[in-house]
């Protein structure tokens, strides 16, 4: 399934808000709750000896997902372009390689630098920054 039909498909169970800033509060605090619930079952895993099923985190991280999904489309913000714009930014910081700890330790230098290049500026005019 790509992204953007998720997107699509995810959308019919979002509800209406009075306006702008609550539907965007709605799913910041949803998204935040969402990632607290796999958090709980990471740490009970690891902590508490409680070990979780791969069903019971895919369903919180799908959750989150959701969430995501839910703040994308009231923002009228792609999912698709999200996705594009982060693989993007890894692939600058890494330089298309893997995890290094000087990359990682230089991230927040270099993605500034790679928001202020010509290749950034060309890839988001060819993204889809908003949904139809």
């Amino acid at each position: 399934m790509e992204l953007k039909d998720y997107q699509k498909r995810g959308y019919v169970a979002i509800q209406p808000h009075t306006d702008e800033k609550d539907t965007v509060l709605n799913w910041m605090v949803g998204l935040s709750e969402e990632v607290g619930e796999v958090a709980k079952l990471i740490k009970h895993k690891y902590y508490g000896n409680e070990p979780f099923t791969d069903e019971e985190i895919a369903s919180e991280l799908g959750d989150v997902q959701w969430y995501l999904m839910a703040l994308c489309t009231s923002l009228g913000i792609s999912i698709d372009t999200v996705a594009a714009i982060n693989l993007a930014k890894l692939e600058y910081r890494f330089g298309g390689t893997t995890f290094s700890e000087e990359a990682s330790k230089n991230r927040h230098v270099n993605e500034k630098k790679f928001s202020q290049t010509e290749a950034f500026a060309e890839m988001i005019k060819s993204l889809k920054l908003k949904e139809d």
